[in-house]
């Protein structure tokens, strides 16, 4: 941010600004104590201490005390909430009580503190208060919630400064707090305070006649809270750094924490390696695979370069063997140190059929990349310079990360990389993964040991031809699985009528299981349902149990009583198809219904035994494990080789059942949209009903995901007609709908602008040829402007036919302007060619090259200024285009806009100038200060 002032300040002719002027602004407060009075450029010199990105709790992260977040209300989601706007999109209501409680502990704790007592009581008697109004709402989801969430983190974070302070004996440098508090409390205490009384007084009538007004101080709020937030934390990694001494290391630890949290971000949400290895590893009997360890290929793989394939039929316990492989190269990392000291670096990838994230190929090099970054001689330094060439706006593409993994492997010693079960990568990839590990295998020049695990492939036989193979065949695997059968009669209590037989058991499973742990596991099922452990029922069991996997999946699906077996197929769809993991409650809700040829009724009477009964059903074929973090109880298949059975011809001709994709995503749409359609004829009384997972838990699902299923469902135009039917503007089931997807101020969308806005193209098409009117406007704007926020160019196209493109409504101003912020450039170049001004004015903004400008969009404010932005338009709340930039510290466009003529002095917006703009928004990403000049 002093490089933004520093650039202004040069470009005024010499003019040294009074830095008086600045001390109520974030980096002035410390940098004004150090720095002559007036702040002359060339006597001025600034060095680069430590670079972060502007994120919340940044530099206080490490030493904050929060409670643990909840999951989002996706029932797979372990994931907390990224800020407090996150309170509004439907977390627990019991997280934000948790939350807050906690605030106000700290809040009181640091009562005891006599230098912020008069700061902090004012926001203790807050907090309370929203404690108890949070009680009688009982939700999280209340306009207010959203500023409780900000006001509760922003005392927890000051308190919690305030304590830490004391506790590591710098109580003295607390008055230094002095100056940041007093902002906080005319802030906090003052308008913020006015405005939830105002609110919690009005009642819903009066909320929902000022929701518009309402809306916009909610954003203007909101963005102070968080940009004092902000200006908090990076002040304190100033003020830890210059005057208490704080250890560079523990600095070099909290950048590369933050850096590892942004590339995480950036490159999506690849699965939880550490949680597969972990789940992998507890299913592993103690004491098996140890003759892997000792065959001769493994040595020679473990102790030099190359690779080595696994190759096994299902349920041979491949990914069991891999888990044990990283497990002991972890134990063995100091064994295998190189010439500098330095141990191995062990990466992993499991493929995995019940995860989509887990079968494609580029996420796994998504996640290999990143697992070496960590470990690299410059943490994160090579993708962190991917990230900072597009500006985190575009992903690596297949052929950038190939590069960066051989810089990596160029710049680490002896790497090992496990990739288990190819055979569960997306087929479509298969050539592709085979592709990389042929040129893996040519780097020769790194030190690199490879593993992998699958089935036997063809594609994978060609293209691994000539390499070490493993095959894991009967009589290596026979001691192993004895060890398991034995386990399992020592711990199932299903099977302790057989324990007495323990040795025939042993063997007549040990035989029957053809060396796969999988089949090993169903026969002691099926074993598990035979009464009274006799001798001769043992043996006539034995005799007519099957020996392959088919056979024995044949035996589950024929004990159903056929009455159900259309409830079976139902639940099989949906585990099968459902776009994220599904919790039995869910399972339970999503089968009852009468489903009748052609009917999809809902039946919640219904719902009552179907958790009992789906277990006892697909026993066998389905497992259900509890979540640590929603301790809801989920439903997957229990292997990979039961979804190759459920997708095979056999079972097709056999039960006369399609289980395909495109004809189960068409049957879970129509499930979604008939469970949506029953809120029409049974509404519910309060809309924290709907919330109630206890009460409808398919509803969130259903509200969310009905248009995955659409878009894949084989007859989609067809089935588009009766996505309409939930989206008639006033419905209970429209009104359901947007409860989970937009936040409480915008429930009174119209349907047009719910699809623009949701990304559901299809409906966008079918209500514009329906004639909806296009030039309706609400408080989040016209539907072109929605339609240019998403930046999708078709949903453009089709609204543009009729709308104003120069129509000022909304937050943005115009749909240019909304376009220009978010970086939009094909929108932007197709609003222009359809005449819009780029000189109109309106919105937070002003105009097109202000949001341009203030979003960083460097390739948008030349297209601009080529069209004739006019560089010096005084508007909207940074004044100019140069105020936006200099207050969100853009150097480059601020370099920009004064080469094409900016006015420095130019007066206008809340902060008055440039400079002032540039003075308030210090949430730069690198914290400075200055060093004497000598």
């Amino acid at each position: 941010m002093v490089e933004v002032l520093k650039e202004i300040i040069k470009d005024s002719e010499g003019i040294s600004a009074d830095i008086a002027l600045l001390q109520n602004y974030g980096y002035a407060t410390y940098l004004c104590t150090r720095l002559p009075r007036t702040f002359p450029v060339p006597s001025t010199q600034l060095t680069l201490i430590v670079s972060f990105p502007a994120m919340k709790h940044s530099a206080l992260q490490w030493i904050r005390r929060k409670p643990t977040t909840p999951p989002s209300d996706d029932s797979d989601s372990t994931d907390p909430p990224s800020s407090p706007d996150d309170a509004k999109s439907g977390k627990k209501a019991q997280w934000a009580l948790d939350t807050f409680t906690l605030a106000l502990d700290l809040a009181d704790q640091a009562l005891a503190v006599a230098e912020v007592t008069n700061f902090v009581a004012p926001a203790a008697a807050l907090l309370r208060k929203i404690i108890e109004s949070h009680k009688e709402l009982k939700s999280a989801n209340e306009k207010r919630g959203v500023l409780a969430a900000y006001i509760a983190d922003l005392t927890g974070d000051i308190c919690a400064t305030v304590l830490r302070m004391q506790e590591t004996h710098h109580s003295h440098q607390i008055g230094r707090l002095k100056q940041d508090l007093e902002k906080y409390s005319a802030l906090l205490i003052g308008r913020v305070s006015e405005f939830m009384k105002t609110y919690d007084d009005q009642g819903k009538i009066g909320r929902f006649a000022a929701r518009k007004q309402q809306s916009e101080e909610m954003y203007e709020f909101t963005r102070e809270l968080n940009s004092f937030g902000a200006r908090f934390a990076n002040n304190r990694l100033v003020d830890l750094y210059i005057n208490q001494g704080t250890n560079t290391g523990v600095l070099q630890e909290v950048s590369e924490n933050v850096t590892r949290e942004k590339l995480e971000k950036w490159l999506g949400s690849p699965p939880d390696m550490k949680q597969m290895q972990h789940d992998t590893e507890q299913l592993r009997t103690e004491g098996t695979g140890q003759w892997f360890f000792q065959d001769e290929k493994f040595i020679e793989w473990e102790n030099n370069a190359g690779m080595l394939w696994i190759e096994g039929p299902s349920g041979a316990g491949k990914s069991v063997l891999s888990s044990t492989v990283i497990q002991k190269l972890f134990a063995d990392r100091s064994l295998f140190t190189d010439e500098t000291k330095t141990p191995p670096v062990v990466v992993f990838f499991y493929f995995n059929f019940r995860n989509n994230d887990a079968q494609n190929v580029e996420i796994m090099l998504r996640r290999i990349v990143l697992q070496l970054s960590a470990a690299s001689p410059q943490p994160y330094k090579i993708l962190n310079d991917q990230y900072k060439a597009s500006n985190g706006q575009k992903l690596p593409s297949f052929q950038n990360l190939v590069e960066i993994l051989k810089r990596l492997l160029q710049d680490l010693g002896r790497t090992y990389i496990i990739l288990d079960a190819l055979d569960e990568c997306d087929a479509a990839g298969f050539n592709q993964l085979v592709n990389l590990v042929a040129m893996l295998r040519l780097w020769t020049a790194t030190p690199l040991h490879l593993l992998l695990t699958s089935q036997t492939r063809p594609v994978f036989t060609r293209g691994f031809e000539g390499s070490p193979r493993i095959n894991l065949e009967f009589e290596l695997q026979q001691a192993d699985i004895k060890l398991f059968i034995t386990s399992e009669l020592d711990t199932n209590f299903d099977l302790a009528a057989w324990k007495s037989q323990e040795k025939k058991v042993v063997d007549g499973i040990a035989r029957k299981s053809n060396g796969m742990f999988r089949l090993a596991s169903c026969l002691l099922h099926a074993l598990a349902s035979c009464l009274y452990g006799e001798p001769e029922e043992l043996e006539e069991t034995l005799k007519n149990l099957p020996n392959d996997l088919i056979t024995i999946y044949d035996r589950f699906m024929e004990a159903i009583p056929q009455k159900f077996i259309s409830h079976v197929e139902a639940a099989l769809r949906w585990i099968l198809f459902s776009a994220n993991s599904i919790s039995l409650a869910q399972l339970a809700d999503a089968i009852s219904f009468d489903f009748t040829p052609g009917e999809y009724t809902y039946r919640p009477s219904r719902r009552g035994g179907n958790e009992s009964a789906i277990l006892k059903w697909l026993g066998g074929l389905v497992v259900a494990h509890q979540t640590w973090a929603s301790n809801e109880t989920m439903v997957t298949l229990a292997h990979a080789s039961v979804q190759e059975y459920l997708g095979s011809n056999h079972f097709k001709n056999k039960f006369s059942s399609d289980l395909l994709d495109s004809v189960s995503h068409a049957f879970i749409f129509r499930t979604c949209i008939s469970y949506l359609l029953y809120f029409g004829h049974h509404p519910p009384p309060d809309d924290s009903d709907y919330k109630d997972k206890v009460k409808y838990p398919l509803l969130q699902y259903a509200a969310r995901r009905w248009y995955h299923h659409l878009l894949y469902s084989h007859d989609w135009e067809v089935l588009l007609p009766v996505a309409l039917q939930i989206l008639e503007e006033g419905s209970q089931p429209f009104h359901a709908v947007c409860l989970y997807e937009v936040a409480e101020w915008e429930l009174d969308l119209p349907p047009l602008h719910y699809c623009i806005k949701a990304g559901y193209i299809e409906c966008v098409r079918c209500l514009v040829g329906n004639g909806v009117n296009l030039k309706r406007d609400t408080g989040s704007g016209s539907s072109l402007c929605l339609a240019s926020y998403g930046g999708n160019a078709e949903t453009v196209h089709l609204v543009d036919n009729g709308a104003d493109v120069n129509l000022v409504a909304g937050t943005h101003g115009s749909a240019l302007a909304a376009a220009s912020y978010w970086g939009r450039v094909e929108i932007v170049h197709l609003l222009l060619e359809n005449g819009a001004n780029v000189n109109l004015t309106g919105g937070i903004f002003g105009s097109a090259l202000a949001a341009a400008s203030y979003g960083d969009n460097v390739e948008i404010v030349r297209l601009l200024l080529k069209k004739g932005a006019d560089v010096n338009l005084v508007c909207g709340k940074y004044g100019s285009a140069l105020g936006a930039a200099a207050c969100a510290g853009i150097l480059a466009i601020v370099r920009i806009l004064l080469d094409n003529g900016a006015d420095v002095n130019l007066v206008g917006g809340k902060y008055g100038s440039a400079l002032g703009a540039a003075s308030y928004g210090n949430e730069a990403e690198t914290v400075v200060i200055r060093t004497a000049v000598p």
